[in-house]
């Protein structure tokens, strides 16, 4: 009777399915120009694959960004591959007690980010912001090795997963202001970027979890360590030549006056 049913309910599902796919075929309109299809048609068979991308990528002005998105979702996949795992055989903790950790704190770090980034990003900038939240992330890994306490925990979990909810907001928008005309470009390396750092992430978490239970999150913190202090060198030195040049041509002009 159950499988009679659900092969019905299965049936009824393709109908409709198949009702909406003609009806958007007949009645929708194309949003597009056969001008504007014809160049994008053309646009894409001139595209380079995305290996020669990523190699013209290292060249740009917004390759430290593009670092960044890798370092940050790298840290990110390298703390959840693992973290099961590691309360379990690190501190004892029960599936129960994970689910709820996991869920308070996402929860908690999404409340977190809807209500202070914005704020933070108008009083310091991106920039500052991106290199103190990659320290605060590093730390806050690490200081997840100190205790067992399940309070402590959610704690510095709260603040990891806040950390990099704040982060990922800044990288995109410094990155969309870097990109101009190539938005398309930067878009698409943004993605290239994240899928390697969701690659490699839990990858490296698992090799280095059977060599040591705390070789993971010292080595994310690492990274993430790495990161904040490229991100301060190079993208301050570049707002310092952006202000320098800026006051250069003021006082130019200035003059001319």
């Amino acid at each position: 009777m159950q499988n009679g049913a659900s092969r019905r309910h299965s049936t009824h599902l393709h109908v409709v399915g198949l009702m909406a796919m003609i009806c958007s075929l007949w009645r929708l309109p194309e949003s597009l120009s056969p001008e504007t299809r014809k160049m994008r048609r053309q646009s894409k068979e001139k595209k380079d694959n995305v290996f020669s991308q990523i190699v013209l990528s290292v060249r740009s002005r917004y390759f430290i960004l593009l670092l960044i998105v890798f370092a940050m979702t790298f840290g990110l996949t390298h703390f959840e591959a693992i973290f099961p795992l590691f309360v379990v055989q690190g501190y004892g903790f029960t599936t129960l007690q994970i689910a709820i950790l996991l869920t308070v704190c996402s929860l908690i770090g999404t409340f977190n980010q809807v209500v202070l980034t914005d704020r933070i990003s108008r009083r310091f900038g991106e920039k500052k912001i991106i290199g103190v939240m990659l320290l605060l992330s590093a730390i806050s890994l690490v200081f997840l090795l100190f205790s067992g306490n399940f309070f402590y925990v959610m704690f510095v979990t709260m603040l990891f997963f806040t950390f990099n909810n704040i982060l990922r907001p800044m990288v995109n928008t410094l990155l969309s202001k870097e990109a101009g005309e190539e938005q398309g470009f930067v878009a698409g390396m943004n993605n290239a970027f994240t899928s390697l750092g969701m690659i490699f992430g839990p990858m490296l978490a698992g090799i280095l979890y059977d060599i040591h239970i705390d070789l993971p999150y010292l080595f994310g913190a690492f990274v993430l360590l790495a990161s904040s202090f490229v991100s301060v060198r190079r993208l301050g030195r570049k707002s310092s030549s952006i202000a320098a040049y800026d006051h250069n041509s003021y006082l130019n002009t200035s003059t001319k006056y």
